[in-house]
């Protein structure tokens, strides 16, 4: 399998091939705009391998993560900064039930990209966290508790950490969706505005660290996907309608036409002329 890269203009750059023995998962990229990141099983020994590469880089195993041959488990790069030396692999467990299918994190890993080395391996509590979400360059992450089913629309809480020491730092009831490119904003789904506007209904972006909300919206369509600039502060949020989409609800992105409202850092925001289908 071979990656191919294009420029922001849409012109091909060069191809990089993964190994050949290990099956690839979901790529994101680094922060440097310029290498991929992910996590790949390889079957012959069921080890999940961490593997970097970009366009006119050869694709590296950076290491093995873990041996785990339960086909109830998938790996993901939540964060991977060539610039701090490190990477953020979660572990995401699934369980059927009668009557509903129950996703959840397991592990989180924090890996020294230069030499594969295991910084640190973090366990949770079997249905506790539902996902985390890094900031790019793998100095926090958020841990978003499962949704309260209580609540119209579901309702979730946020767990700030800070990835070198996993101290606690903020506390927000809200379900963070994505930190901004320079850390100090994150895109969350309020818990206020998803009780009452339903959960994929409502967004805002609240600076962490002070909690004050710097934007707002609730919609009639649903978000659909949504980016951060890299080092900025900005953040591209896409939504639409998902029955015009053929979307799937529980999906985040759906691959049609979208509206797309660019969201800056202190509060203002405009929405694109015409509608797109975003890669992100």
């Amino acid at each position: 399998m071979d990656w191919e890269f294009l420029d922001r203009l849409g012109q091909p750059l060069r191809t990089a091939a993964l190994p050949s023995d290990v099956l690839g998962g979901r790529d994101i990229w680094a922060d440097d705009s310029k290498h991929v990141c992910l996590a790949a099983n390889d079957p012959s020994d069921n080890s999940w391998r961490l593997i970097v590469a970009g366009p006119g880089f050869a694709a590296r195993v950076v290491g093995v993560v873990a041996i785990d041959s339960d086909v109830a488990h998938t790996f993901d790069v939540a964060a991977c900064s060539l610039n701090r030396d490190r990477a953020v692999v979660v572990r995401t467990a699934y369980n059927r039930t009668s009557n509903q299918f129950v996703v959840w994190t397991s592990d989180v890993w924090v890996v020294r990209l230069s030499d594969g080395a295991a910084l640190a391996h973090h366990a949770y509590v079997a249905n506790r966290v539902a996902n985390i979400v890094a900031s790019s360059d793998a100095s926090y992450v958020a841990e978003n508790s499962q949704f309260d089913p209580s609540l119209d629309g579901g309702s979730a809480t946020s767990q700030i950490r800070r990835v070198s020491d996993w101290a606690s730092v903020k506390s927000l009831a809200a379900a963070v969706q994505a930190f901004s490119g320079d850390d100090s904003l994150v895109l969350v789904v309020p818990a206020s505005l998803a009780a009452k506007a339903g959960f994929r209904h409502a967004m805002a972006v609240v600076d962490w660290r002070s909690g004050a909300t710097r934007w707002q919206q609730t919609i009639a369509d649903y978000y659909q996907g949504f980016a951060a600039r890299p080092a900025g502060r900005d953040f591209a949020v896409g939504y639409g309608s998902l029955i015009a989409t053929g979307c799937l609800v529980a999906s985040w992105v759906c691959g049609s036409p979208v509206d797309i409202t660019i969201v800056r850092g202190d509060g203002s925001a405009i929405s694109l002329p015409d509608r797109y289908i975003p890669v992100w």
